[in-house]
């Protein structure tokens, strides 16, 4: 038996080192007179339609928090009153602060007659040179052919082209005075600072009426409507080993004593932008447990930081129903170039490259190379 196992190897390794080029048609085999009648016992597996489930194992590292940090980023304004407190729900663009602009009226006004020049002037200066270039068609019109024509007609499509560039230069400035004054009537007509985003007002910051409130100034903070975050330890850059954006999954941490929880993946590294390092994100689903019970628990005896709390997330990647399989165990080679031994019926031993589609570390889906009943050899 061992002489046997021993001949076939050979056989594999010689066919492989000289480069025989393996059709991935089920039907094309190694000719036959180079293939022996074997009477080893091999231990074989059938390739049968089944389903096909490529699933993934990844830990968390950390609970991130889902606190909203409002900070001031617009030109200074006076406070006027709080609108909420702490404990307070709240939706994005609710008010939470009565304010006043400083802005000056007259700068406005200002503005508004900077705006009313440059527009009398653009139309007067559109006029005098559309004028020009009328009177110099009429001349055009009353010269002989010739030189003289001719330079009265370049010098007019010099004027055309003239107005075109003025016009465009204009209504450009006209139109970024436009802008500057809507700005300024929108901060004079805003009364209100509002919410960034869902959730509880959770801290507020203290302002006395009159008060100014500068820029970098934290607001207030909202505990965000969604569930806890978990940041997942993704330790490959192979995007095939990621768990897919939506992809459902189980979190599970035997210290921790939190049973079997369902989350969902919010963010991968699949969907990130090109060029940019992410993490796996889970919203975990508290279920029956309170969400603050849930974070303390997650976060207890020095969190994940320290490594002292394992908590696994199981994921499916993919699953395919009806898909032609074999075990991992059958399949040689690496890098693409993946083949499997076939014994037939008569203890014959064919080798055939195949065409894999999905890979775990039990099972594989096979494309091409492998007809349904077919016994490949398990190593």
């Amino acid at each position: 038996m061992y002489r046997n196992k021993k001949a076939a190897a050979l056989i594999l390794a010689v066919l492989l080192i000289f480069g025989l080029s393996f059709s991935s048609a089920a039907s094309e085999l190694i000719p036959d007179e180079d293939i022996r009648e074997d009477k080893a016992n091999y231990k074989t597996a059938e390739a049968v339609y089944a389903e096909f489930t490529d699933e993934k194992e990844i830990n968390g590292i950390e609970v991130m928090s889902n606190v909203t940090e409002f900070v001031y980023t617009d030109d200074p304004v006076y406070f006027v009153a709080q609108l909420v407190k702490g404990g307070d729900i709240v939706k994005a663009g609710d008010p939470v602060f009565e304010i006043k602009t400083q802005i000056d009226p007259s700068s406005i006004y200002e503005k508004e007659r900077q705006l009313q020049r440059m527009e009398e002037d653009f139309e007067s200066g559109r006029k005098s040179r559309e004028d020009a270039i009328a009177d110099m068609e009429e001349k055009i019109s009353e010269t002989a052919e010739g030189r003289s024509r001719e330079k009265l007609e370049i010098t007019c499509e010099k004027q055309k082209v003239q107005l075109e560039q003025y016009i465009y230069q204009q209504e450009k400035s006209i139109s970024g005075l436009r802008e500057t004054l809507e700005e300024l009537y929108r901060k004079q007509e805003t009364n209100y600072i509002t919410a960034p985003a869902d959730g509880e007002v959770s801290d507020v910051h203290y302002y006395s009426e009159g008060s100014r409130i500068l820029p970098g100034q934290t607001l207030l903070r909202v505990k965000g409507a969604a569930n806890p975050i978990i940041r997942m330890q993704d330790m490959s850059s192979i995007q095939s080993s990621y768990l897919r954006y939506g992809c459902e999954v189980t979190i599970t941490a035997d210290r921790l004593k939190i049973g079997t929880l369902k989350g969902k993946v919010v963010f991968s590294p699949d969907a990130a932008p090109l060029g940019k390092t992410v993490r796996t994100l889970i919203e975990v689903d508290p279920g029956e447990m309170k969400e603050e019970e849930l974070i303390q628990k997650l976060t207890s005896a020095g969190g994940f930081r320290q490594g002292l709390n394992s908590v696994t997330v199981h994921g499916v990647r993919a699953r395919q129903q009806n898909a032609l399989t074999i075990p991992r165990d059958a399949v040689l080679g690496a890098m693409n170039n993946y083949y499997v031994q076939i014994l037939d019926d008569s203890n014959a031993i064919h080798i055939r490259k195949i065409g894999i589609v999905g890979m775990t570390q039990k099972s594989c889906w096979i494309l091409e190379g492998v007809s349904e009943h077919d016994k490949v050899i398990l190593e």
